[in-house]
């Protein structure tokens, strides 16, 4: 359960990370912003190791969240026109 709330909370961060990297017009609430970290860690996961300047570790991991984020982000734009 803790590693659920945890995975939220940064999840938030990484979400509001995305955000300020790729500023614009988002109308994206707390819950918006959320999802989109937590799912943008998901993403992140999955292509962090194609990624071959990667640090290891926890920061690798914030860096691969956070790209995951903007990649979800410019879906989220793209979808929404």
């Amino acid at each position: 359960m803790l590693n659920l709330i945890w995975a939220i909370v940064v999840g938030f961060f990484v979400g509001l990370l995305a955000r300020f990297l790729l500023p614009g017009n988002d109308k994206m609430g707390f819950i918006l912003t959320t999802i989109c970290g937590v799912v943008g860690g998901v993403v992140g996961t999955y292509i962090a190791p194609y990624i071959p300047f990667l640090p290891g570790g926890t920061i690798g991991s914030l860096i691969a969240s956070t790209i995951g984020a903007i990649i979800i982000l410019v879906v989220l734009r793209i979808v929404r026109r």
